[in-house]
């Protein structure tokens, strides 16, 4: 089983919270997420969270993390806070 860490809160920009996603301890690339003043975060700092493999209309073949009350929070390309929001 992988283990995934998001580092949150690196650095708050205009697009949004720039982050760190970790891979069994090895850096894999930046994630973006919508900062905590954003209706669309979500992420609670230091808690675990399962992760399944998704069929995503929008993003093909990705994951989503499974948080009660909360659906298609997805791992997904983008490049602004807009792209982390549903259209």
């Amino acid at each position: 089983m992988k283990r995934l860490k998001i580092i949150q809160d690196v650095e708050e920009t205009v697009e949004g919270s720039i982050g760190v996603l970790l891979v069994n301890g090895a850096v894999l690339c930046w994630v973006l997420t919508p900062d905590s003043m954003d209706r669309y975060y979500h992420l609670a700092p230091g808690m675990i969270y399962k992760v399944i493999r998704v069929e995503s209309p929008r993003f093909g073949d990705t994951f989503e993390i499974i948080i009660a009350g909360h659906s298609h929070i997805l791992f997904h390309t983008g490049n602004t806070e807009e792209d982390t929001k549903l259209a």
